[in-house]
């Protein structure tokens, strides 16, 4: 396996766990979703993406753990499982506000359990968790946005998965790169 193609692998594999988790976690609001959905959900994800980086990385369990753990009490102190609940609004430009404000709280926790989980040190895990917090603030901001353009011109709810893929693409590319990244210059975890 090529370390330099990890980023599309992680990429892809990002995207395809989130429309696997959509046979078990339906799109809806914040309140709708509960920290069993987001415990559902983050499970797929982080082990599709354990599954990309477990030839580089000796702390699988402990990602998945984390992962999953971090998804969970942020949906329980109600930040919500973001990557698959949608504002109440249709509102581009609120969404749009919304989606940085969140994306950089759910991704500034989500990075700093992970980095915990990795046990990285504190100059690689501030990288990690600012790519985080950066890569969920644009990729909510697009994504929610880009759900709220698309349905007020089609009327289908489809267009907020749409909008959600845009997100998980956004996060899954902007990681994916970093981890790429990392292990080309032999910064392993």
């Amino acid at each position: 396996m090529k370390v330099s193609g990890i980023w599309w692998r992680w990429a892809g594999g990002t995207i395809v766990a989130f429309w696997l988790s959509l046979l078990w976690v339906e799109v809806g609001d914040r309140a709708e979703l509960k920290p069993l959905d987001a415990i559902i959900g983050a499970g797929i994800m982080s082990v599709t993406q354990a599954l990309v980086i477990y030839p580089h990385c000796k702390r699988i369990g402990a990602w998945i753990l984390f992962t999953v753990g971090g998804w969970w009490i942020l949906t329980l102190v109600g930040g919500g499982a973001l990557g698959w609940f949608i504002p109440n609004t249709g509102a581009w430009h609120l969404r749009c506000l919304w989606g940085e404000i969140f994306g950089i709280a759910g991704g500034f926790w989500l990075g700093l359990c992970q980095s915990i989980a990795l046990r990285l040190p504190f100059a690689v895990s501030r990288i990690w968790v600012g790519i985080n917090a950066l890569s969920w603030s644009v990729g909510l901001a697009l994504g929610w946005s880009a759900g709220a353009i698309l349905k007020s011109m089609t009327g289908l709810y489809i267009s907020e998965v749409i909008g959600l893929s845009l997100t998980w693409l956004v996060v899954g590319v902007s990681t994916g790169f970093v981890w790429g990244q990392w292990l080309n210059f032999s910064v392993k975890a």
